[in-house]
């Protein structure tokens, strides 16, 4: 905008990465051409920096490429097994309306910390051993597991577990207690 020639032209921000600009109708093009050599000029730069970050610390590189490649294999591996993951509008709509239990996998130190309303403390480990205690109300109607976090190893094995026993749905509460307590959704303590 300060390149251009009008005094009248105006650029504000309105959130996130939008922006409004107000300019004389002759100086759109010019305003995107600027735009977008900036834009051409620090997407260079920036990846300049990252290759020169990666090249200089050969650890982190090898650590953020199992990174991603683990993710991708939990990815998969999901995609593979058919377990689905539920946003907390979907767990609760499933939960009120369709009669799925709510379980929860994370650590008991965890669970006393705050729980969902009505989620019950299990364990993987009685799963495994074919133990499925209080789950088992749930098997013919549906199940949400839920984990510690976005992608957790627990809440997926459990999943699968479940599903091996012929239990109905079984899906994970995507983001797990990580997600829900981010987003200020109520949480209960023992």
């Amino acid at each position: 905008i300060h390149q251009l020639d009008s005094s009248e032209s105006f650029i504000g921000h309105i959130g996130g990465d939008d922006f409004v600009a107000i300019i004389e109708p002759t100086d759109y093009d010019k305003l995107c051409q600027n735009i977008i050599a900036e834009f051409d000029k620090l997407v260079v730069d920036f990846y300049n920096e990252v290759v020169t970050f990666f090249t200089n610390h050969q650890i982190a590189s090898v650590v953020f490429v199992v990174l991603v490649l683990y993710l991708i294999w939990i990815q998969i591996t999901i995609w593979k097994n058919g377990i689905k993951s539920v946003d907390a509008g979907m767990a609760s709509m499933l939960c009120n309306h369709s009669g799925y239990g709510l379980l929860d996998v994370r650590l008991k130190a965890d669970y006393a910390a705050g729980h969902l309303s009505g989620a019950y403390e299990v364990s993987v480990d009685d799963f495994k051993a074919g133990n499925f205690g209080v789950a088992s109300k749930f098997a013919d109607k549906g199940v949400v597991i839920i984990g510690k976090d976005l992608d957790d190893p627990v809440a997926y094995n459990a999943a699968c577990l479940l599903k091996k026993a012929g239990y109905k749905n079984p899906v994970i509460l995507k983001g797990g207690m990580v997600d829900w307590v981010g987003r200020g959704l109520p949480v209960v303590k023992k």
